[in-house]
């Protein structure tokens, strides 16, 4: 009984995979462990929030919260500092991890 459930389903999938790709849908995958690196200019600080203004590509820009976790290593100019630290108009570049800041490496102007 089970393989005559299992294989129209296995059909099912086969059939409908194709066209979702077909249809010009990108697939939802990100790289392994949801890792990426993103960058932008700091916009503000808060208890454990670092808003940051990034510039896509069409010249518009896009604000971005992004959660500060304990541990998290916090650099200015090269020197490890406390998020607080961190000023309005300083560049930054961030490493996440499943949706939380890794590191965070800003330059002051």
């Amino acid at each position: 009984m089970r393989q005559f459930v299992v294989v129209p389903v296995l059909v099912m999938s086969l059939m409908v995979a194709p066209a979702a790709l077909a249809a010009g849908k990108k697939p939802t995958t990100r790289p392994a462990g949801g890792d990426r690196t993103i960058q932008g200019m700091v916009q503000s600080v808060e208890k454990n929030t670092l808003t940051i203004s990034i510039l896509k590509k069409k010249g518009e820009l896009k604000e971005h919260k992004v959660r500060v976790r304990k541990g998290t290593v916090v650099t200015l100019n090269g020197s490890p500092v406390a998020l607080a630290d961190l000023k309005a108009g300083e560049n930054v570049t961030v490493h996440l991890t499943h949706g939380a800041a890794k590191d965070i490496a800003a330059t002051s102007k």
